[in-house]
């Protein structure tokens, strides 16, 4: 995918008018030096990043952007503080099954252990 991007914006740089037009020449004009033109195009790309980058922080910088950061971060924080209550909610909850389930177990026990003592006193009276 990179590759393709890669490609793409070469493509657009060389057949682009003006601008391509220069490349070009200078392209050509590093290959009868003896070069393989890959320098020529790696300013030229190296430009156009400098290009965009300066762009981006233009835009980063408007009011529209600002307002639209400000306003992601307050959901950010939001859907944080509510994920966090929900776990708080789901930790209490189970805490509850967890004593519910010690008191079943607690119970099953005693009548397991209340079984098992009326057993072993009916066995010692029918072996007398």
């Amino acid at each position: 995918m990179a590759l393709g991007l890669i490609t793409g914006a070469l493509t657009g740089i060389l057949f682009a008018p003006q601008k391509g037009k220069e490349l070009r020449s200078k392209i050509m004009n590093e290959r009868k030096s003896g070069g393989s033109g890959a320098k020529a195009v790696g300013d030229d790309v190296k430009q156009m990043g400098a290009d965009i980058f300066d762009i981006m922080k233009k835009i980063a910088a408007t009011e529209e952007v600002k307002g639209f950061m400000g306003q992601a971060k307050e959901k950010a924080l939001e859907m944080a503080n509510v994920k966090k209550e929900d776990l708080d909610e789901l930790v209490k909850k189970a805490y509850e099954k967890a004593d519910q389930m010690k008191k079943l177990v607690k119970d099953y026990a005693e009548c397991k252990k209340s079984k098992i003592k009326k057993a072993v006193k009916k066995s010692k009276k029918s072996k007398k």
